[in-house]
């Protein structure tokens, strides 16, 4: 596998609740964050989860990369085809990406930047809504 292969997604021929691919920074904190905090409540993600768990964490790994290969750029700019002052290619690239990761961790109900909305959501997503008795 390359490193523009992603990897595939989890199977089960092994536990599911382990990474399917080496994680750091972000994507492991999330890995960590979302399968700690079901277990803490008694939980078990369900496939559906997993799968949207894993694709947050690939798209984070991916965004993390481009993020180390734009920060080694030497420049933001390049010549374009015509001679112009142009943005860098990686940069459109790094914003999809970004995109991507922010749609996946919507899916999940889970903020970037973990907000008491976020775990809000993440509550509700896991104990269901409030039962309100209108007797």
């Amino acid at each position: 596998m390359t490193d523009t292969e992603p990897a595939s997604p989890p199977t089960s021929e092994r536990d599911p609740l382990t990474p399917p691919l080496p994680l750091e920074g972000a994507a492991f904190a999330l890995w960590q964050g979302f399968i700690g905090d079901a277990a803490d409540n008694d939980l078990e993600p369900d496939s559906r989860e997993l799968a949207l768990l894993y694709r947050a964490c690939s798209a984070l790994t991916h965004v993390e990369r481009l993020q180390r290969e734009v920060a080694a750029l030497p420049s933001l700019v390049t010549t374009g085809s015509a001679g112009q002052v142009v943005s860098h290619p990686l940069l459109a690239t790094l914003a999809a990406a970004e995109a991507t990761a922010l749609a996946s961790l919507r899916a999940l109900a889970v903020s970037p930047d973990a907000s008491a909305a976020a775990s809000a959501k993440a509550s509700k997503r896991w104990h269901g809504p409030a039962v309100v008795n209108l007797r």
